[in-house]
């Protein structure tokens, strides 16, 4: 069952690896102050809108349709879902109108779905998450380097003055915001977790220390949600490596341990508490209660990618922001949710394709051999949970749906019926037989 997913054809080059490595940096903030005066605290925030911002944004645009071209034939087949999401929005705006903004945002939407499919088209499961996880493991160790320089800023963006888990001020450090920061060091918990424990050889001293500061650098930006979904994700990677292990034994060994989650969701309040949290997530729960009534007046095709919060003043987000008084949302707080209001009940439908075909390849794909193959299905998982309540899956220029259509994607052209038989991954055995050993 050994098993390599590298491209046969053509290996990947110095350039499309520095071009990666810029690209993540960039998708994760993970040098925002560097747009912006760190002194001027008033104007961190608008670093996004900086010529110098947009203009690097705009180079890596350049860079990626170069890129792309190298491997267009396995781009353009796998490009139909985005195409889709495109005809969905363009039908909306074509029907109710749309601000030129809007259609700004859903190129660079579409581009960012670009930027998976290209990474699935030329870099394996291996090479990606091993060059993923390199990078985090330098960035965690600038981010806490200026901790002392930074730390009086940082905090001054958390309005409500909340506390991480650790008892000390929210610091987001290089990142344009705490949960920038948690997604960024979460994927890289769940990889380095996995690479670490499941790979079949011995944790080293150094590796050991690396996860736990990247462990304290998730912890001190205060983001719950990714904290949440990186403790689960390891779970879920421990729990399927328990039944790969053992078959039969292991499942039976998760059904005892099925009543623990189901105690959590039963005692959701004091489970939230150890994190700072209560049952409203922070104000959001008006967001969720307001939902379903605007999403039913354009349940097919949604209001169009952005039109919804658009700087319009007739825009319907308006309208929700004024049913309270401390509403100031700029999305639905949920990537679900967003989902249905940007796409409607078809780009509901699309993303739950997506999500499902990408976990069912994963626990196929976690029967092969090698350290990489419960990469896909850990971040698979943490992708599905901070989706829930994090709006990034239908985010521009943000790894969460870079990062799940490159899976998707890359099962796609593994998996696919145009796959040579030889590059294939072989079919794994059942969960449930306990011959096939770690």
């Amino acid at each position: 069952m050994t098993f390599s997913d590298a491209n046969s054809t053509r290996p990947t080059t110095k350039y499309e690896r520095i071009f990666l490595r810029l690209y993540l940096i960039m998708l994760g903030a993970c040098f925002y102050f560097i747009f912006s005066d760190i002194t001027n605290v008033d104007t961190i925030e608008k670093a996004g809108n900086s010529l110098l911002y947009r203009s690097i944004w705009v180079l890596l645009y350049s860079g990626l349709i170069v890129f792309s071209f190298s491997a267009i034939s396995q781009i353009i087949p796998r490009f139909k879902i985005p195409a889709l999401l495109v005809f969905v929005s363009l039908q909306t705006f074509a029907f109710k109108g749309y601000e030129p903004e809007s259609v700004m945002k859903l190129t660079m939407y579409m581009l960012t779905l670009l930027f998976g499919i290209w990474l699935a088209a030329r870099f394996s499961f291996e090479e990606f998450f091993s060059i993923y996880y390199r990078l985090a493991s330098y960035i965690a160790v600038i981010h806490i380097a200026i901790f002392p320089a930074v730390s009086h800023i940082s905090h001054k963006f958390e309005p409500l003055a909340r506390a991480n888990v650790f008892g000390m001020s929210i610091y987001s450090g290089l990142f344009a915001h705490k949960n920038e920061a948690g997604l960024f060091f979460g994927i890289a918990l769940v990889i380095g977790f996995t690479k670490l424990f499941f790979s079949g050889q011995t944790p080293k001293v150094g590796a050991l220390l690396m996860l736990g500061l990247i462990f304290f650098n998730l912890g001190m930006s205060g983001a719950a949600s990714p904290l949440i979904s990186a403790l689960f994700a390891c779970a879920a990677v421990a729990g399927l490596n328990l039944a790969r292990r053992y078959g039969k034994a292991g499942i039976g060994i998760l059904m005892i341990l099925l009543p623990l989650p189901v105690i959590i969701v039963l005692n959701a309040a004091w489970f939230l508490s150890l994190f700072g949290r209560d049952l409203t997530l922070t104000g959001r729960s008006y967001a969720y209660e307001s939902w379903f009534p605007y999403f039913k007046q354009h349940f097919i095709f949604g209001y169009g990618y952005g039109e919804f919060f658009s700087s319009s003043p007739n825009a319907p987000g308006v309208q929700l922001n004024a049913g309270k008084a401390y509403a100031h949302f700029m999305n639905f707080e949920s990537g679900v949710l967003q989902t249905g209001i940007d796409f409607g009940g078809i780009g509901l439908a699309v993303m739950a394709a997506v999500f499902l075909y990408a976990a069912f390849r994963a626990i196929t794909y976690s029967g092969t051999k090698g350290a990489q193959r419960y990469f896909p299905f850990g971040i698979v998982f943490f992708l599905f949970m901070s989706t829930l309540n994090e709006v990034y899956i239908v985010a521009f220029n943000t790894l969460t749906p870079a990062l799940l259509f490159y899976i998707y994607s890359r099962f796609r052209l593994l998996y696919g019926k145009t796959a040579p038989a030889a590059e294939r991954p072989p079919v794994a055995p059942s969960l449930l037989d306990a011959r096939q050993r770690a």
